[in-house]
């Protein structure tokens, strides 16, 4: 009978869910797709591009199969709220990965470039700058338009940004939460 008991808990521990760490990357081609609910039928909120980052709060299912993967539903920080993705389309990044930005959820956020933050007409550092917004400034990101790279010695995507009636481009490591 120990036996038995003892092989059960080995078992049971060897069954754990994936550790959650704060921020995954979508795999998903072309896109994420977020819903209101951890089910495929669950209306669509919308979608997380590839590259794009999520903030991961909690693991919500058991194993399950879609589009045939396995994985788990995850609620996330979506916006200004919840929502849910389906784990085996995301993958954890390193620390070192996620840098000083968390743009990807979108929302408002707090310029930290020295002396300031450069607002350029295209997603690109060659294209043509268009405005400045100075450290601690404030912007709200509109939406991530690029995969994963590297500008100035930091890691990120490009995003969209409002910021005083102008609409524009900039690199989110050098953005943090509002």
């Amino acid at each position: 009978m120990k036996k038995l008991i003892t092989i059960l808990f080995l078992c049971l521990v060897g069954m754990s869910y994936p550790a959650v760490a704060d921020w995954y990357r979508a795999i998903a081609r072309p896109n994420l797709v977020v819903r209101t609910a951890p089910d495929v039928t669950a209306d669509k909120l919308g979608t997380v591009p590839y590259g794009g980052k999520v903030d991961v709060i909690e693991i919500v299912s058991d194993l399950e199969s879609v589009g045939g993967r396995s994985g788990y539903w995850m609620k996330i920080h979506w916006r200004h709220g919840k929502a849910y993705a389906f784990g085996a389309f995301l993958e954890p990044l390193d620390s070192g990965e996620v840098g000083d930005e968390a743009a990807a959820a979108g929302g408002w956020f707090i310029a930290n470039a020295e002396p300031s933050l450069v607002v350029r007409k295209q997603p690109d550092v060659t294209a043509s700058q268009i405005g400045s917004v100075p450290t601690g400034g404030k912007v709200k990101v509109l939406k991530v338009v690029s995969g994963y790279e590297s500008v100035g010695g930091r890691s990120g995507h490009w995003v969209k940004i409002e910021w005083r009636n102008t609409v524009g481009y900039v690199f989110d490591a050098f953005l943090d939460p509002a």
